[in-house]
């Protein structure tokens, strides 16, 4: 009889954004300090494993709910990792989701202590602090939070990513399906075929993102009309 092997599982986290209204270049977020499991002590976003036959946005949304009580809306991928944790014997493909919760006026509640000592906001000026210190810091270092290791590789796998936020979603809303013509402060430079399209499913939401904000050439394109 064959042995089983390990299994590479699936695991979603969802940045809860603080407000619809949060800045784009430091947006604020729900971290969590775990508990009772494997990165006790660490800090994470909420999250959980991924059901079968369920979508990575209805995971991000159940989970955030049954830890938080919070309900969000508006949930769309930004990126993923790949987590390797020799050391507990664990191997996860870890999928983030950006949402933003329903209303400003409900806070996040405590719903499964035995997993999560406490909820709190924090900025993503904040993560990078804490990433540089974490990845600077000797192994009797004491630090002030301690990221659990996929929220870590987020940012070191990743470091190009931002967080989108409906400002930036918005952007890409208006701009769906346009084709565009050159900048208009440089006729010479043709970016139809850069951007020629942009997709509205989950799967190639970041990249639409990212490709129409980051590069702001594209918001010097003037929709291309059939006349041309």
């Amino acid at each position: 009889m064959a042995s089983s092997s390990p299994q590479v599982r699936v695991g979603v986290g969802a940045f809860v954004l603080k407000s619809a209204q949060e800045s784009p270049e430091n947006p604020y977020f729900l971290i969590g300090k775990r508990q009772n499991a494997h990165g006790a002590g660490t800090y994470a976003l909420p999250g959980g494993h991924l059901e079968f036959g369920e979508t990575p946005e209805q995971c991000a949304a159940r989970e955030v709910i049954e830890e938080t009580g919070l309900k969000v809306s508006n949930v769309r991928f930004l990126t993923a990792t790949n987590d390797y944790m020799p050391a507990e014997g664990k191997h996860y493909i870890s999928l983030y989701m950006v949402c933003t919760r329903d209303s400003n006026d409900v806070e996040p509640q405590v719903l499964e202590p035995d997993k999560c000592e406490g909820w709190e906001w924090a900025s993503w000026e904040d993560l990078m602090t804490w990433v540089k210190r974490q990845s600077e810091a000797g192994e009797d270092t004491v630090l002030e939070k301690k990221l659990f290791p996929p929220f870590l590789n987020l940012v070191l796998q990743r470091p190009e990513v931002k967080i989108p936020t409906l400002e930036k979603v918005d952007v890409v809303s208006n701009l769906a399906g346009q084709t565009f013509d050159a900048p208009l402060n440089d006729p010479g430079v043709d970016c139809t075929n850069q951007y020629s399209s942009f997709e509205e499913s989950s799967k190639t939401a970041s990249v639409a993102v990212t490709a129409a904000v980051d590069n702001m050439d594209v918001l010097k394109c003037k929709p291309y009309h059939t006349s041309h």
